[in-house]
């Protein structure tokens, strides 16, 4: 490939993904403010039972948005779903930074629960169609690091700044984006489904930096007119037809796999997680900032290696060595319970920065670039879209699991046993169900997902 075409399409997706910096800092938001909201000079006051739902209302406002999503990427298209949630997220952060009271806060979250839905559904589907079948698993990552850029954002500022200021800072991400996305080539896929041919063909020309689009435009155009020649795609199709449902299914467990291998739990509460490890060699606000940085490191790497060694490797190792990482938390707080560990009081904080690196290489990286490669064009939005109700749906489930185990079923050990047992589970799975999707085009994926 071409070193312009590379950079065109490398520039198209940067910008497509400004809006993962803010959800990435939406989704970090709650580890250092609500402790912040805690102490008695709290812009805001809070309750204990404001504190699990401040956290799982941004999950569950995405299963709301699953109707509206599933609508607007298929009538507007992708790259304008990805503006109309960048727009929804400004007005998220503004109630942010003018709250003076809880319910404040649990509508700007319930908006950007829904615009999060919006963004990654439409922008994954987005990469994905206007990406070149040889670096699309590279491109597709690239929204997890932007994500995650987010989260190392709000852990390092959230502590010291004023509470208006991750506002701000959202804001600038969001603000250019929306000014500079329009200028950017649509999806020559979307483009082809509207009938706009030569829009497409101009498209893929930018895309690929040279006027000889002809074979791959061909491509796209017989792939789109066999996909129009069987029946509309319904969402029944994605319980009725084969190799969808396989789609489905792999999905369902690979998102599940993410949330029950601890993700949202821990980095919605790697502060007080890492308060309860008493750690004598780091402060908390420190290991916090280097567990996100540690996790935006693995994003990286992942996107470096998610085209080299393949999908499902890089699943597998991850999905072993987060579950290491995980058991060793667990064992530590269960010695804990009765024993003085000032001593080994490095072990958690390591095994939690093992987790960020190990969990991003693969488990926390390739699920997103596999959604929008499995499901055919004529059921993307309908098959995107419940990956990402399930997504939601774990991930709620996932921080009261962790609240509950903590609370009621032994202590802080319990959901890191939980969480390492179904990272186990997710390997197994990866070895035996996933297909390798590496350098296949989406076109090669159905026939794989059939069986031919």
């Amino acid at each position: 490939m071409k070193r312009a075409a590379f950079l065109s399409q490398f520039a198209t997706v940067i910008i497509a993904t400004l809006n993962a910096v803010s959800d990435g800092m939406n989704y970090g938001w709650s580890s250092p403010m609500l402790p912040r909201l805690r102490k008695e000079n709290s812009p805001i006051k809070i309750t204990e039972n404001d504190e699990p739902w401040l956290e799982s209302i941004l999950l569950f406002a995405g299963i709301v948005g699953l109707p509206l999503t599933t609508y607007l990427v298929d009538r507007i298209g992708r790259k304008q779903s990805t503006l109309t949630a960048a727009c929804s997220c400004v007005v998220g952060w503004t109630i942010i930074a003018f709250a003076n009271d809880v319910i404040y806060l649990y509508i700007a979250r319930f908006i950007m629960g829904i615009a999060a839905d919006i963004a990654f559904i439409s922008s994954p589907m987005y990469i994905a169609e206007i990406s070149h079948k040889s670096i699309r698993g590279y491109l597709s990552a690239i929204i997890y690091v932007m994500s995650y850029m987010g989260t190392v954002l709000i852990y390092i500022i959230g502590p010291y700044v004023d509470f208006y200021v991750p506002s701000v800072v959202a804001g600038v991400f969001l603000v250019s984006q929306i000014i500079l996305l329009p200028f950017m080539p649509d999806s020559p896929y979307f483009l082809i489904k509207q009938g706009k041919t030569e829009m497409a063909r101009q498209s893929l020309k930018r895309l690929r930096a040279t006027d000889d689009v002809n074979q791959e435009l061909t491509e796209i155009l017989n792939f789109i007119e066999q996909e129009n020649q069987q029946e509309k795609g319904k969402v029944t199709d994605l319980f009725t037809v084969p190799s969808i449902r396989r789609a489905v299914i792999i999905m369902t467990v690979l998102n599940g796999g993410q949330h029950f291998a601890g993700y949202t739990a821990i980095s919605m509460n790697v502060h007080s997680i890492l308060e309860s490890a008493n750690s004598t060699y780091f402060d908390k606000e420190t290991a916090t900032i280097m567990y996100g940085c540690l996790m935006l490191f693995g994003s990286i790497v992942a996107t470096l290696l998610v085209d080299k060694f393949g999908r499902k490797t890089l699943l597998m190792v991850s999905a072993v060595t987060t579950g290491i990482s995980l058991g060793t938390i667990g064992v530590y707080f269960y010695l804990q319970v009765d024993n003085d560990l000032s001593a080994e009081s490095w072990l958690p904080v390591a095994a939690l920065m093992t987790f960020a690196v190990t969990f991003k290489i693969g488990l926390g990286t390739v699920p997103i670039v596999l959604t929008a490669e499995l499901f055919p064009v004529k059921v993307k939005a309908y098959g995107m879209a419940s990956a990402d109700g399930i997504y939601v749906i774990f991930g709620s489930l996932s921080v009261w699991i962790y609240d509950i185990l903590r609370k009621d079923a032994g202590g802080m050990y319990m959901p890191f046993y939980f969480f390492a047992g179904c990272s186990f589970i997710t390997c197994i799975f990866a070895c035996l169900f996933v297909p390798e999707t590496k350098g296949v085009s989406l076109e090669e994926v159905q026939i794989i997902l059939k069986g031919k």
